[in-house]
């Protein structure tokens, strides 16, 4: 099996082909004057394996192009299976129709990979289970409490509450209640007609707890702050947060918003950002590489 990279995973490449010994791929990504994109393979791929590291975020759409490229390059230069490495599964909160003018831009989505010549995916933390559904092909989901398994095991158990910001993250947050064997409190959660996030209410019994907010993705933060507000309305002793997938850039004044209420903050480096050293102190970043290693060590 070779590895192939795309601009922004040469590092996690790097672990995984160091860790399992396989060779880098040889390849130019670049651009023509007019900005399409230049994709050349230079190795002989014939008959071999290949697993691709991409990032789609930020830069979404066009990385997607990238990565539908060099899945269909892999192939047209012999490749006998492409695997592809998307920890971070963009479009992924698109998975379901609120009405009838919705389009299920993860479905689309998972056609095109197809499409381009993917033969298995490896991922982390998808929004939801529904998404492998819209694949015909093997995907690997590494879940939340997998990547987190040895923070996890590090918890007082004691007083602690597993929160879930809204009734679709149950399931995930459940699975975590039932490791720590730990409470679950759900929080209520609507959205108006401008998308902007309610919260009224909650299941489960808070008080005087030290609330552990688990949620796969931060976007724009709105859901993060809310659902803090409302713990602390409560009467939380304590509040950490725990997010797979930060989209938030260090720039936004929501990250700060979100530091400034919590004890912790731990995430993933599922997105590369280079932190503020002032966050550093409330801030733990879990290294992605190690689940993905073995994962491929038990599924190749």
């Amino acid at each position: 099996m070779n590895i192939l990279h795309c601009n922004n995973t040469l590092k996690l490449a790097k672990q995984i082909s160091n860790q399992i010994g396989l060779k880098i791929v040889n390849r130019v990504i670049d651009k023509f004057s007019d900005e399409e994109l230049n994709i050349k393979i230079n190795d002989d791929l014939y008959q071999k394996d290949v697993l691709i590291t991409h990032e789609l975020f930020p830069n979404i759409n066009e990385n997607l192009l990238q990565l539908l490229f060099l899945i269909n390059a892999s192939k047209k230069r012999g490749a006998k299976r492409v695997h592809a490495i998307i920890p971070y599964f963009a479009y992924s909160r698109m998975d379901h129709k609120k009405n009838d003018q919705d389009f299920i831009s993860a479905s689309c989505i998972a056609s095109l990979l197809e499409a381009a010549g993917i033969d298995t995916l490896i991922t982390i933390d998808l929004h939801s289970s529904q998404i492998e559904g819209f694949f015909r092909i093997p995907v690997k989901n590494i879940t939340m409490l997998e990547l987190f398994e040895l923070s996890f095991n590090n918890y007082d158990r004691a007083d602690a509450v597993i929160v879930s910001p809204d009734i679709g993250g149950k399931i995930r947050s459940a699975s975590i209640s039932k490791f720590l064997n730990a409470p679950l409190a759900v929080i209520y959660k609507q959205r108006d007609e401008k998308n902007d996030v309610m919260m009224n209410g909650i299941m489960g019994d808070v008080k005087n707890k030290h609330c552990i907010l688990v949620d796969d993705i931060i976007g724009s933060g709105q859901t993060i702050i809310k659902a803090i507000d409302v713990l602390k309305s409560l009467g939380a002793k304590s509040i950490e947060v725990i997010a797979t997938h930060n989209l938030i850039d260090v720039e936004n004044p929501n990250l700060d918003k979100i530091l400034s209420r919590i004890n912790k903050l731990s995430i993933s480096n599922s997105v590369q950002t280079d932190y503020k050293q002032l966050y550093l102190s409330k801030l733990q970043i879990v290294d992605i590489s190690a689940p993905i290693i073995n994962c491929i060590k038990s599924y190749f």
